[in-house]
């Protein structure tokens, strides 16, 4: 890694935190916001894109949005970032207030960035027509599935079709480039699994907001910790949970400072975004990121599929690919389930539990606490610079020559 003397202060302790010594930086908030865009802005366009795979005998369609700056600073390498649970992509074009989301401010950066979102979750042309408490997953954009399919498909709609759909999507769109994967809560174990899954493109790096890691790691944490698993109450086998604003402000903890939310309270996000977020998760989702081996083998049962389709995820990473990973991960000090629960040190945290596993498996690991936020802290103010963090690692070698 090279360190410029001449750039900001703020950066400049960033990059001396980066470049050695401790696997883990608090930097106070003048800090954080005090982080500048390390690259000149130029305009990008937002592109649509969709593809259908087929896995289960069914065919599944998924959708997803790739930002392509006019102006590159790196041509060959891209950003993909997975969304986390009860949204999709749009999670990461914009803040509820209509300020740049993640996407977009790697993009006016110069950066290609694919988002893609879940199979099921996304409804054509962008806008859902129900209620909430009424949806379902969308799994075909082309024509309706009727009453039985969807049953069916819910209990085959497992981690590694979603993984398949995230990887073509990749394919179509970045094909042979190296990526900095993150994904978001649910989405950090898809982020670190997509290596398996990807035939061209190849994974340079892990950056990380609020991400854990491999689902295994997390449930070893659960194990060594006791930390409760996030609890969405009983629902019924494929069944629907449908996101609450008492459930984001109290159970999961997801509401962060007046100060930081320019939109309002979560009362306002829902009534923001209730026509563009999903606001729901399919359970099978949900129990195969808690590792919830007895509804699982339910789902086996009930499906016919191999116990694989449910279990395959929890398996150790390669060690070859880990060798060769690089990774940069953040996390919010007021995140309920990232970290705050497990113990007061910070191997007992979630995400400092994965930071030290990638540390003492990767050829590099680095995780930084963000003062004030929440788990959510990608909507706050100020948000714009989680990116230039990853930015200016990229910039400065952290991950290496890339591409």
């Amino acid at each position: 890694m090279t360190v410029n003397p001449s750039i900001n202060p703020a950066v400049q302790s960033l990059l001396s935190s980066l470049a050695g010594g401790p696997w883990l930086s608090r930097p106070d908030w003048p800090a954080y916001v005090g982080i500048d865009a390390p690259y000149a802005e130029t305009p990008f366009e937002e592109i649509e894109v969709q593809q259908r795979f087929g896995r289960h005998e069914y065919d599944w369609d998924i959708h997803g949005r790739l930002y392509v700056p006019r102006t590159p600073v790196m041509p060959g390498c891209a950003f993909v970032l997975i969304h986390g649970g009860g949204v999709n992509e749009l999670d990461f074009q914009q803040t509820p207030d209509g300020r740049p989301g993640l996407a977009r401010v790697l993009a006016a950066q110069g950066f290609q960035v694919l988002t893609p979102s879940y199979p099921g979750l996304w409804s054509p042309g962008g806008k859902w027509r129900l209620p909430i408490e009424a949806r379902r997953p969308i799994y075909l954009f082309d024509r309706e599935s009727d009453d039985a399919e969807i049953a069916d498909r819910v209990l085959k709609a497992t981690y590694p079709m979603y993984m398949q759909g995230i990887a073509a999507l990749v394919e179509q769109c970045l094909p042979g480039q190296k990526l900095l994967v993150m994904g978001h809560s649910t989405g950090g174990p898809m982020a670190a699994d997509l290596y398996e899954y990807l035939s061209t493109a190849s994974v340079a790096g892990i950056v990380g907001w609020g991400s854990g890691g491999f689902d295994g790691w997390i449930s070893q944490w659960n194990d060594a910790t006791g930390a409760p698993r996030m609890s969405f109450g009983e629902h019924p086998l494929g069944g629907m949970i449908y996101r609450t604003v008492d459930e984001y402000r109290h159970a999961s903890g997801y509401e962060d400072v007046p100060e930081l939310t320019p939109w309002g309270r979560m009362e306002e996000r829902f009534e923001l975004v209730k026509d563009i977020a999903p606001g729901f998760n399919p359970e099978l989702q949900v129990v195969s990121h808690q590792l919830n081996l007895e509804r699982l083998r339910e789902y086996h049962a009930a499906s016919g599929l191999p116990m694989t389709e449910y279990m395959g995820h929890y398996r150790e990473p390669a060690p070859a690919f880990l060798r060769s990973l690089k990774v940069l991960l953040m996390v919010g000090e007021n995140d309920k389930h990232h970290w705050k629960a497990g113990g007061e040190s910070p191997e007992e945290r979630q995400d400092g539990f994965i930071a030290k596993r990638y540390a003492e498996r990767c050829a590099g690991a680095h995780l930084i606490v963000i003062p004030r936020y929440t788990h959510m802290g990608h909507w706050a103010l100020h948000n714009e610079k989680l990116a230039y963090i990853w930015l200016w690692a990229v910039k400065s070698g952290y991950f290496g020559s890339i591409p």
